[in-house]
């Protein structure tokens, strides 16, 4: 039986996006998977870290490398092993490392796509499943022209797995064109609050309830759109909202994102990545959480009621921390073009109570 596996169902997790110490927010999604499957099931996580990613853990030629014994989530045994996704030798030696784990193992479980890459020649030869989160599989105007390679590259993998796990139904639709195999849906995992935070004056208008933050988490990055986010609370402040915004997370463009809201007049604060325990608190007073865009947004999780959204209309829906009641709905429509770094010129609209 390899290292780490205890008693019950063995479950090997491959996958390239994890939590590092020196990238604590990397992959927390994979992160929040791995507990949820080890309250039940003995895990181990082989963690195929990006070089400069890989926190000591030294790349030496042919051997594997890696910082055993690491404590992942709920103690789960974590290895790390250097994958530079452009070597081969590094790709070749990441399946080897695959396969030793893997003959412990009851379940082989990819996560991430460029986790395939070590499985592209030999099935692990164990059940295996994937979990995919990655949008761009389904929207390839909203990546880079290198990405758009990439996934043209990567996207016959997800034939391969017995089963293929992914986080909702637009993402599903992608991956059911690409594979003959199953494809299920179970949404990300989110912690419910303990309490619930009273709505501030409840009864009066939101231009009268003194400030307004605005809270966003996710990288500054096209498909996340910050741009248009900032448009979003600039159209609340010409409504008479002292509305700012905050964002965690970092990306290619905080310059532009900065030079945005500085034309529009918008308050913001730009906290680069931190670990949710920094930034949750945050989402538990009285204010609203700025969702951003995706290019579906008829894939979010929506109330029945609503109707789905153009494909084409990229939005940002203002809502309340979980713990508070849906106070109103704003929509941004961009510029022509698709989302970039450039600043682009929006047509928004509203329904705000009071």
């Amino acid at each position: 039986m390899a290292r780490g596996y205890g008693g019950g169902v063995r479950v090997l997790v491959v996958t390239t996006w994890f939590p590092t110490p020196s990238s604590p927010t990397t992959g927390i999604f994979v992160a929040r998977d791995v507990a949820a499957i080890a309250t039940r099931h003995q895990v181990v996580v082989l963690h195929l870290v990006a070089p400069g990613l890989a926190d000591g853990v030294h790349d030496a030629g042919s051997d594997v490398n890696t910082d055993a014994g690491t404590a992942g989530p709920d103690g789960v045994h974590v290895e790390r092993l250097v994958m530079d996704l452009r070597r081969p030798d590094h790709i070749l030696r990441a399946a080897r490392r695959m396969r030793a784990l893997a003959a412990g193992a009851d379940v082989v479980h990819s996560m991430a796509i460029s986790a395939l890459l070590p499985f592209a020649v030999r099935h692990p030869g164990r059940g295996w499943v994937h979990t995919e989160h990655w949008s761009g599989l389904g929207a390839p105007e909203t990546l880079s022209t290198l990405l758009r390679a990439a996934r043209l590259a990567v996207r016959p993998l997800l034939a391969r797995p017995d089963v293929v796990v992914v986080v909702g139904e637009g993402l599903a639709e992608s991956v059911r064109a690409l594979r003959p195999g199953p494809v299920e849906v179970v949404p990300n995992i989110v912690t419910a609050p303990t309490t619930l935070t009273p709505r501030r004056d409840a009864g009066v208008s939101l231009g009268r309830r003194g400030p307004l933050e605005l809270v966003a988490v996710g990288g500054l990055i096209p498909r996340k759109d910050p741009l248009t986010a900032v448009a979003a609370t600039a159209e609340l402040r010409s409504r008479g909202i002292d509305a700012g915004l905050t964002w965690v997370g970092a990306g290619p463009l905080e310059a532009q994102v900065r030079d945005h809201a500085g034309q529009l007049a918008v308050p913001l604060r730009l906290t680069g990545s931190l670990p949710p325990p920094r930034w949750r608190s945050w989402c538990r007073t009285p204010t609203s959480s700025c969702c951003p865009p995706t290019r579906r947004p008829s894939a979010w999780r929506r109330p029945r009621r609503w109707r789905p959204v153009d494909r084409s209309l990229s939005a940002t829906v203002v809502v309340p921390a979980p713990s508070s009641p849906l106070r109103g709905v704003l929509w941004c429509r961009p510029g022509p073009g698709r989302p970039s770094g450039r600043t682009r010129s929006n047509r928004c609209g509203a329904r705000l109570p009071g």
